[in-house]
């Protein structure tokens, strides 16, 4: 499954008009006309082509600033939803969402990752708890979210370290999860909800700090995917040659410098309870988040200077982060000689259940592109 963006500019006419509509709580055909660059009579013809879908629907009229009343229309983001689940070791994090992107429930379960078929009826489970009693019958698919090499097509899990697993194909879990199920690297995952939660967004790379670091590189708001899938492996890049040991088996990596267990570890591995005993002025925390800051400026003055945009940091860490902006942009313009203040670096918009909302849009993409 290619991965478009919604707000991008390839799409029909009745995609862009139910994309449109979405972000309005009321209006008017004579405003879709003017959003869209078409005429009122084919911006209605759009209106009726969305209510004959069940994505629309007439709600009375506007007051008249002279002449007839223009006629009232609301959008209906709750006729579809789709279920997004970001899989990781420990836990999985499960989201319904609109066709708007909103998250209609979310929740989150202890589950260790495992390919078993117990696994994956106790995860079916869950996402049928999930969408009970929710409307727009069936969700439109389930898309996971992994934490590593996903094909192109979403069908295959190519490689991941964090989970120790190859090959793990989509026909696994059908039989489960049912055939409306793909699959979509983490960090671009989280990428895709920060995309749908910034409209300005244009050129990034989005960096997840969660229990393993990744990227993604956002290029005129459609992610790149790169020759072998592996556009944005951050986490593997070295940062210090022979330095710490990685889980992937090498040393130095960015993951073992910028990872968010080094600091829940100090926490038994509470990360809210991390940042809140550090707010409060514990010494011993100040220090580890001290030593995390300057490894992940590292990396970030890096990424800037290779791609020469900015630097978004999402995942557990990133939603985290936003008091201490400025002292980690204080330590990347230390070592950047083109810029003095770092202001590239920024904190992720979306901060709740990225990559699973991510994950979600999957499906909420792809039904509102074949309108």
């Amino acid at each position: 499954m290619e991965t478009v963006n919604l707000f991008g500019t390839r799409r029909g006419r009745l995609t862009q008009a139910a994309v449109w509509s979405m972000e309005r709580e009321r209006f008017s055909a004579q405003a879709l006309a003017g959003a869209l660059e078409v005429s009122i009579p084919t911006a209605i013809s759009l209106l009726r082509r969305l209510e004959e879908a069940g994505l629309a629907s007439a709600c009375g009229a506007f007051h008249s600033t002279g002449g007839r009343r223009p006629r009232a229309w609301s959008a209906r983001p709750s006729a579809r939803f789709a279920v997004g689940v970001d899989v990781t070791r420990r836990q999985v994090t499960l989201v319904a969402a609109d066709l708007a992107g909103h998250v209609l429930r979310t929740r989150t379960h202890a589950l260790p990752f495992s390919r078993a078929a117990a696994y994956w009826q106790t995860l079916a489970s869950q996402i049928a708890s999930l969408c009970e009693g929710l409307p727009g019958g069936a969700p439109l698919g389930v898309g996971l979210s992994i934490p590593g090499i996903v094909s192109r097509d979403g069908d295959v899990v190519l490689r991941s370290h964090a989970l120790s697993l190859r090959e793990m194909r989509v026909e696994e879990m059908v039989p489960y999860l049912g055939e409306a199920c793909r699959m979509i690297n983490d960090a671009n995952a989280g990428c895709l909800a920060e995309a749908r939660a910034d409209v300005s967004l244009q050129n990034a790379v989005y960096l997840s700090l969660s229990d393993s670091v990744g990227g993604a590189i956002l290029v005129d708001r459609r992610l790149r995917s790169g020759q072998n899938q592996r556009i944005g492996e951050v986490g593997h890049a070295t940062l210090f040659p022979g330095g710490r040991p990685c889980y992937c088996g090498q040393t130095g990596c960015v993951d073992a410098y910028c990872r968010a267990g080094l600091l829940h570890a100090h926490t038994r591995g509470n990360l809210p309870d991390f940042f809140r005993r550090l707010r409060g002025g514990d010494a011993a925390l100040r220090a580890v988040w001290e030593e995390y800051l300057s490894h992940v400026a590292i990396a970030a003055n890096s990424l800037r200077m290779i791609l020469d945009c900015d630097v978004i940091l999402g995942g557990y860490v990133g939603r985290e982060i936003g008091d201490s902006l400025p002292e980690l942009r204080a330590r990347a313009a230390v070592r950047n000689p083109f810029e003095q203040d770092g202001a590239y670096i920024k904190a992720c918009v979306y901060k709740q259940e990225a990559a699973a909302l991510g994950a979600a849009l999957l499906w909420i993409e792809a039904y509102l592109l074949s309108l």
